[in-house]
């Protein structure tokens, strides 16, 4: 699992980014999120392939941007 934070999160496309700790820009969608995150905060993640590139699936939030 890979751990990283929440550079943007765009609610009315359902469309975020995740910087992880190898400071790789990773997109998630939010059918592969129980939780919506918000920019800030961080997150444990999985990745998976969708289309030929690398997203983020299964998001916990590890915690919460003040």
């Amino acid at each position: 699992m890979r751990t990283g934070h929440i550079l943007s999160y765009n609610r009315r496309a359902g469309v975020g980014l995740i910087c992880d700790s190898n400071n790789q820009h990773i997109k998630f969608y939010r059918e592969d999120s129980v939780v919506i995150p918000k920019k800030g905060d961080e997150v444990s993640f999985n990745i998976s392939f969708r289309n030929g590139s690398l997203i983020a699936t299964n998001i916990n939030i590890l915690s919460k941007c003040a």
